[in-house]
């Protein structure tokens, strides 16, 4: 009996993680092809454009991040940056900065957000109030941007006529605990898991990252702008679900052209900051529940994919080494779309385990109902019951 319960549990394996491979394979050739046809050359017609960033205690970052969008070769912009009720540096390197440049201009926050508010979105309907620009682009203190970055934005944008388009930047990753996990998580699992076609012709939910956020002003205003998403922690999946809930288009392309971000800077930052993400990934997806089960068959999924075959190989299984070869074939094509180096790829089996392992802990920790730590500020958990 204990024989024909283990063949019965690795054919079960075997049969996901087929099934979850050709979808990836489907999804991987989709995805590149959209992201290909998006690509654009600059259009005749360019508006003028207010670039906003909110900046919560930046002064390692904020300067880079300024000075790279005031490089922009994009003929009709300014930037407006927010800064959030910082304790640091940050609002006196933005001013010395203002002073040299017409093109910034600088809003100090002193007061914490109101009651039901994000500080996050809070800041960005801040700045939106301040904008005159026909279109916005919401980004990051913690982001440098290519001097084509506008230029690039706007293109593709216009050429795929949406009221937003959303970018995947090239993330950096300097320690091995950024390599480990975050190309995984940030660049191969979205563009195996997620359909970037089907987002933009309105199937189904929209995603976004908010590290760039290139919206239609006028449109924006008609959904509720922040205001509508004032509690959303996870507020670029909120915010471009309610440009599709109004039946507006959006789009999310691939990035590494046009800007580059490093999201944490050691292992600590690594852990909570994306157990944080997965906790809030698992239970909601921006402006909807996630359905009963979702996290157990997501995990199921994924360890019949990244994990069981390695665990298998061992067994001599031919099975799982044809798995193993087709899913390093895919990772290594999908790292190349988003010029990943060699290690990132090498490591690929130790990443997968790790984030499983991750996945696991934020699992845990939203069980328990632990409060959310974000910027400094504290979040109760019963907000996730809310969104």
């Amino acid at each position: 009996m204990p024989h024909i319960v283990y063949a019965i549990f690795l054919l079960s394996f075997h049969i996901s993680a087929i099934a979850v491979l050709l979808l990836f394979t489907w999804r991987l050739w989709s995805n590149v092809s959209f992201w290909r046809f998006a690509k654009h050359s600059a259009s005749s017609k360019q508006p003028q454009v207010s670039v906003l960033v909110p900046a919560r205690n930046e002064e390692q970052s904020i300067t880079a991040c300024v000075e790279s969008l005031l490089r922009q070769d994009y003929p009709f912009f300014e930037v407006y940056v927010l800064d959030d009720c910082s304790t640091d540096r940050t609002g006196a390197l933005l001013d010395n900065m203002a002073a040299q440049n017409q093109k910034l201009h600088v809003i100090h926050q002193t007061q914490e957000p109101p009651e039901g508010w994000v500080g996050k979105v809070y800041a960005c309907h801040q700045l939106a109030q301040h904008a005159p620009g026909e279109w916005l682009l919401f980004t990051d203190a913690d982001t440098i941007h290519s001097p084509k970055s506008l230029s690039l934005g706007m293109a593709s944008g216009q050429k795929l006529q949406v009221s937003c388009i959303s970018a995947l930047p090239f993330q950096q990753t300097k320690t091995w605990s950024e390599r480990l996990f975050v190309p995984f998580i940030l660049h191969i699992l979205p563009i195996f898991g997620w359909d970037f076609r089907a987002q933009w012709q309105n199937k189904g939910n929209s995603i976004a990252n908010g590290q760039y956020m290139l919206v239609n002003a006028k449109e924006y205003q008609q959904i509720g702008g922040h205001a509508a998403i004032r509690h959303a922690l996870l507020d670029d999946f909120a915010l471009v679900q309610q440009f599709q809930l109004h039946g507006y288009s959006t789009a999310l392309c691939n990035g590494a052209e046009w800007l580059q971000c490093r999201m944490y800077h050691n292992a600590r930052e690594v852990w909570n900051g994306f157990a944080k993400n997965i906790m809030l990934g698992l239970n909601n997806s921006g402006s909807e529940k996630r359905p009963a089960g979702f996290a157990a068959l997501f995990s199921w999924g994924y360890a019949s994919v990244f994990v069981m075959p390695w665990l298998l190989l061992f067994t001599l299984q031919w099975t799982a080494f044809i798995e193993i070869i087709w899913i390093l074939a895919l990772y290594t094509f999908a790292a190349v779309q988003y010029k990943r180096q060699l290690a990132e790829i090498l490591i690929f089996p130790i990443s997968a385990l790790s984030i499983l392992i991750l996945g696991l802990y934020a699992i845990l920790r939203q069980r328990q109902k632990k409060a959310i730590y974000w910027k400094g500020r504290a979040y109760a958990s019963n907000v996730l019951d809310e969104m």
